[in-house]
This record gives C-alpha cells, sequence and structure tokens, in this order.
C-alpha cells in the first residue's frame, strides 16, 4: 500500500465521435472490436480517474454504446458493458443526454467522496467504445469524458 495518498491535480476532458465510416464492433460483446474508437488515455506514469462521461446522438434510432478498456495500448480490449443510447439524446429538451456512470446496467463502479460512480483507470490504460450496429449516414453519437489525473 502506498504510503503518500494521490490526488487529482489536473482535470481535462477528451471527447470522441462515432459516425456511419466507424462502422459497427458487432452484436455482442464477444465480437473482436475491431470498429471501436479511443474514448480516453489515463496518465502515463500516476493514473487518472473518469468521473464524467456523458454521450448525446442525433441518431434517429437507438443505438447500444459498447465500453471497453484495454491495458496495453489497445491490443486486447476488454468489455466493460454496454449502454442504451435512445434516439436524439441530448439533442432537444425532450430527451436528456445519458450519463454513463450513473447507468443502472453498467454495475461495480467504485464510488468517490461525492457518492457518484467513477472509473479508476491504472498508467496508461484507455478506454475504447464502439455501436453494436453503425451509426446512421449524416448521423452521429458524441461523448464527452472528465478526466482527472493523479499527481
Amino acid at each position: 500500500m502506498a504510503s503518500t495518498p494521490k490526488f487529482v491535480g489536473t482535470d481535462r476532458t477528451e471527447a470522441f465521435s462515432l459516425v456511419n465510416a466507424t462502422g459497427a464492433v458487432g452484436t455482442t460483446l464477444t465480437t473482436a472490436p475491431s470498429n471501436s474508437v479511443l474514448a480516453c488515455t489515463a496518465h502515463a506514469t500516476l493514473g487518472s480517474v473518469i468521473n464524467s462521461f456523458v454521450v448525446a446522438t442525433d441518431e434517429s434510432a437507438a443505438r447500444v454504446l459498447v465500453i471497453y478498456r484495454s491495458l496495453d495500448s489497445g491490443t486486447t480490449k476488454y468489455p466493460i458493458g454496454a449502454i442504451n443510447i435512445p434516439l436524439n439524446s441530448g439533442q432537444s429538451g425532450a430527451i436528456a443526454n445519458i450519463d454513463i456512470l450513473a447507468s443502472l446496467v453498467l454495475l461495480g463502479f467504485p464510488v468517490d467522496l461525492s457518492g457518484r460512480n467513477c472509473i479508476i483507470l491504472q498508467a496508461a490504460e484507455r478506454i475504447y467504445v464502439g455501436v453494436q450496429v453503425a451509426v446512421t449516414a449524416a448521423k452521429f453519437l458524441n461523448g464527452t469524458i472528465s478526466i482527472g489525473d493523479y499527481n
């Protein structure tokens, strides 16, 4: 156990966009995620914590977003889970964007001091995302991740 506590020293935001050209990762979590997109990378030597992960889309149909962790710069991607993204989420006052960390279908995340779920990443760990069915042409599924680097 470390004798010196680690605190978040630098906050930053990373973003990703899934479009039709991205393609689909497949219909099951066991399908090789060759068409997944890098969503964020942890600090190279100290690790990081994801404290916000939101998604919005202008899709005309619901999509399933699959989230992966990679401990080896993307060579092997381990599925965390999949979450439904309703059509037009975050694009009007009627349908909210999707808070991935507050999802009731993605369980087992650690909890921060404010009681919210977070994802703790070891040094250089990466998060990838993909959709089970390709995004419709001229549509998007975008996400932003607030990540804090330990110091």
